[in-house]
């Protein structure tokens, strides 16, 4: 085992198994309907993760075109995890859509763990 591995196998330790958060998942395919051209998503089984769960303000930047919504929450969860953009998640009695989903790495390009940007939906 490398450094790289033992970076991420600590970090996950500690970041999911002593500080973890409990949420409910729920995957989701997003199609685009043949008929109306709309964006259509279904939903599968929900199950629970174990994550790491940071409820932010919600921030803006801002750009040439005005201003940019960049979240209401991030979640960081495990390097070998499946969540994808367009999933819900619920927590604490929250739904939240995963808008974007990005690998960490350390040393080597080792993914350590992911990070999700996430929007409120209700």
């Amino acid at each position: 085992m490398g450094i790289a591995d033992a970076i991420r196998d600590n970090y996950n330790v500690v970041a999911f198994q002593y500080m973890g958060d409990s949420v409910t998942y729920t995957p989701v395919t997003k199609e685009i309907s043949a008929m109306s051209g709309q964006e259509v998503l279904t939903k599968g089984a929900s199950t629970k993760l174990t994550v790491n769960f940071k409820r932010i303000e919600k921030k803006w930047w801002f750009d040439k075109l005005g201003k940019i919504e960049g979240g209401d929450a991030i979640m960081y969860i495990p390097y070998n995890s499946v969540v994808k953009e367009d999933d819900e998640i619920i927590f604490l009695g929250n739904t939240y859509r995963v808008m974007s989903v990005l690998s960490v790495t350390s040393t080597g390009n080792t993914v350590v763990f992911k990070k999700c940007n996430m929007f409120l939906v209700n």
